[in-house]
């Protein structure tokens, strides 16, 4: 049977089609491409300008309750610190460090397993001392430093004994002194007119952060000296306390307890606090949101993003907006 007309110009347009297919085809790849290079350019170019302020304080999650926490919660609180790693580094203004303490446990081993990855995280140092063994340590060295020198012994006057110490601190630790020391520091209630601590270079290559079994004669690579002279300056953050934070003050240290207990342990981190006659603070949560759907007990990460949230905008209503799920709202 004859084609139609009509059905030879079909033939012939599909054949046209046809031909043109791979041509069109290898025009749409190379637009993708481009595109996809362009934006990675953009992308780039955005991050190597972002200049990053540094706040000149530390965060310390008390890592000591791994025998309060079924597997599962050890788990949970595993990727909880991981996250709040990652929340500081990704934040514009990010706290100078964070520090794990009695980090000599489950929670340890747990991480340990996972191929050690966060011996790589930067401005992260894990201690197997608790905070206040930190401070006791550091008394008992400067108890022992206060004593006169023998007599006849002044080849031990040298001073090579501070050089040793000084070369086993790491470059990060040396620039974290120098910049609490010759720096002016970054208020949050006023950062308009605040000279920012440090500006990160986004192309500097990453330090490993300390290992596990890093001793108290580093903590001054971690706390400011003065810091640790006085237990006061150590705040805290508990929901039992009847204390509330206002600010955030660049000369403090505020603890976090890295636990997830659902709220089974009544007043423990309050209890805990005391007892080492440390400050202590809830959030103002209850300022903003009296009538919480849920409990008022936030996770870990969810507390240490607030307070890195608070660092950007200084403000904790808006703070507690973005890190609170809006259905416990």
């Amino acid at each position: 049977m004859e084609e139609s007309k009509n059905q030879k110009k079909r033939k012939i347009r599909r054949q046209a089609i046809l031909e043109e297919r791979p041509a069109k085809r290898a025009a749409e790849r190379a637009r993708k491409k481009a595109k996809k290079l362009n934006n990675t350019e953009t992308t780039t170019t955005t991050i190597k300008h972002a200049a990053t302020t540094v706040f000149p304080a530390t965060v310390v999650l008390d890592c000591r309750f791994d025998d309060k926490m079924s597997e599962k919660e050890i788990v949970s609180l595993d990727r909880q610190i991981a996250h709040s790693y990652s929340i500081n580094r990704k934040s514009r203004v990010q706290f100078q460090s964070l520090v794990c303490t009695s980090f000599n446990g489950k929670l340890k081993d747990r991480l340990d397993k996972n191929g050690q990855q966060y011996l790589r995280w930067k401005s992260v140092k894990f201690i197997e001392e608790s905070i206040e063994g930190l401070i006791d340590n550091r008394t008992d060295d400067e108890t022992q430093q206060s004593k006169p020198e023998p007599e006849g012994n002044d080849d031990d006057g040298d001073g090579s004994g501070d050089e040793e110490n000084e070369e086993d601190l790491s470059m990060d630790d040396k620039l974290v002194q120098a910049s609490l020391h010759s720096t002016p520091l970054l208020s949050p209630i006023n950062k308009e007119k605040s000279t920012p601590v440090e500006v990160l270079q986004p192309n500097s290559e990453p330090q490993q952060s300390g290992t596990s079994k890093q001793s108290s004669s580093s903590s001054a690579g971690i706390f400011d000296k003065e810091i640790l002279d006085n237990r006061e300056n150590i705040i805290y953050l508990t929901a039992d306390s009847s204390n509330v934070l206002t600010t955030l003050d660049p000369n403090k240290v505020y603890v976090i307890g890295a636990i997830v207990d659902h709220n089974r342990y009544k007043n423990l981190c309050l209890d805990l606090a005391e007892q080492n006659h440390f400050n202590h603070a809830q959030l103002p949560i209850n300022q903003y949101f009296s009538k919480l759907k849920t409990r008022k007990v936030l996770t870990v990460n969810q507390v240490f993003e607030i307070l890195v949230e608070f660092l950007c905008v200084n403000d904790w209503g808006k703070s507690f907006d973005k890190v609170i799920p809006s259905r416990k709202l």
